[in-house]
């Protein structure tokens, strides 16, 4: 729950907040992808980067089927990659940013809510789209 982000673990969170805070953050993750489109290679190394070290922590802490999961959306993106680095050929568009967003969303949500990873360390990665 939102009790593991640093410094609100006295405060009890109810499902229906959850629920508000997910629609935010999901809804966030698919705007964030689609305003990043537009530059050359950035949505698609952050996302090949992402999910690399998302999944090598997930496969070092014994969580093996979401760690496949990252490492095949890691693969499936760079293979994108090589398409859409600068000077770009073709670009996500609409539908695979919004669909990177959204996995990237329902992922943090999932590792979190089973003790896999925390919005922490999901914040960290995704760093340099928060800044």
């Amino acid at each position: 729950m939102l009790s593991a982000v640093w410094g609100l673990s006295f405060i009890e969170i109810h499902s229906f907040l959850f629920f508000a805070f997910s629609v935010v953050i999901i809804v966030w993750f698919v705007n964030l992808y689609n305003f990043m489109d537009g530059i050359d290679g950035l949505a698609a190394t952050e996302a090949v980067f992402v999910s690399a070290v998302a999944g090598s922590i997930l496969l070092l802490n014994g969580f093996d089927e979401m760690a496949y999961v990252c490492f095949a959306l890691c693969f499936a993106v760079l293979g994108f990659l090589m398409l859409n680095w600068p000077p770009a050929k073709i670009f996500m568009g609409d539908v695979g940013s919004g669909f990177l967003g959204y996995v990237f969303g329902i992922m943090m949500l999932v590792t979190h809510s089973q003790h896999q990873l925390s919005i922490p360390i999901w914040c960290i990665l995704l760093s340099v789209f928060i800044v």
